[in-house]
């Protein structure tokens, strides 16, 4: 009876960690299709690279001081400068966003 019980416990703990793991591949890859831009991650991603650019390029801060500035919990994206061409990109998994530095009164705009 002790041996089924700890089959069927462990089962049980199989099937949760099946169907945890199966919305996680829905989260993190299915909601790409379609190419939604409206999703939490981009939204994070998208952020991160204005905000770092208007930081970096318009307010003059340092890097250190501008990565502080859009630092956000859950997502710790991945950050790229070219300070030639003053953009930006921020990448995490998948997802990347970049921003340019214009000279124009517009300052920093998310790019494709």
């Amino acid at each position: 009876m002790k041996i089924a019980r700890k089959h069927i416990i462990g089962f049980i703990i199989f099937d949760i960690i099946l169907v945890t793991m199966f919305f996680v591949w829905w989260f993190l890859f299915r909601v790409q299709e379609g190419n939604y831009k409206s999703n939490v991650v981009n939204l994070g991603i998208n952020f991160t690279a204005k905000n770092f650019c208007s930081c970096l390029f318009v307010a003059k801060q340092s890097e250190e001081a501008c990565r502080d500035f859009v630092e956000i919990e859950q997502v710790k994206p991945q950050i790229s400068i070219d300070q030639r061409n003053k953009v930006i990109t921020a990448q995490f998994l998948f997802f990347e966003a970049k921003a340019r530095y214009n000279e124009s009164p517009e300052g920093c705009l998310l790019v494709e």
